[in-house]
């Protein structure tokens, strides 16, 4: 992808109009936003009622509980890079939740169950090293095969994490796609970006 241009604003902001306008004319084949949901979803409503019927891009930042009913029907528009499927859809998902719920009394945040495996996965991978020495860890983690909340967890041979998801707000609910498949549907259909970060 090219990108076209860069625009800014703080997190204060709730009128995108001018830098939504400024992207229209540039007519990217997708939005790049750097962002959370209390301005992102605003912006992607805008967007929207400009007629930019382009994809935005973003973090998990933007795909928090708000989302839906901050953007409304533009949300469907929205295509968040995660680094799993949404907590209702892992394997263990639905008892981790109730077991944090039980424990602290309220939901788990977004990065909950990332955190929780990630603490496993180290942990195991001390085990495997018999070691606490940093060197033994990290040269023990490529044979990492964990069975976790987010489901399996391995390292391909770069050291990166087989998950490759993304989540897609559709009709106010989160649904998890495959990131590959979204960003070529992006790329394909243009081969520009315009982005606020």
């Amino acid at each position: 992808m090219i990108v076209l241009s860069h625009d800014a604003t703080n997190d204060k902001a709730t009128d995108f109009r001018a830098i939504l306008t400024k992207i229209k004319g540039e007519q990217p084949g997708a939005i790049m936003y750097g962002g959370l949901d209390g301005t992102g979803g605003p912006f992607a409503k805008q967007a929207r009622q400009l007629g930019l019927g382009q994809k935005i891009l973003a973090g998990d930042g933007l795909c928090a509980d708000d989302l839906a009913k901050l953007a409304g029907d533009a949300a469907d528009s929205v295509i968040c890079s995660i680094a799993g499927v949404p907590l209702a859809k892992m394997p263990r998902g639905p008892a981790f939740t109730a077991a944090y719920m039980n424990r602290f009394g309220m939901h788990p945040v977004l990065n909950s169950p990332f955190a929780y495996d990630a603490v496993y996965v180290i942990a195991e991978a001390m085990k495997r090293a018999g070691s606490t020495d940093r060197a033994k860890i990290l040269a023990a983690m490529p044979s990492t095969n964990y069975q976790g909340v987010l489901g399996q967890t391995q390292f391909d041979a770069k050291g990166a994490a087989r998950h490759d998801f993304a989540l897609q707000v559709r009709r106010g609910q989160a649904t998890a796609a495959r990131l590959r498949e979204e960003l070529s549907a992006c790329a394909g259909t243009s081969n520009s970006a315009g982005g606020l970060d």
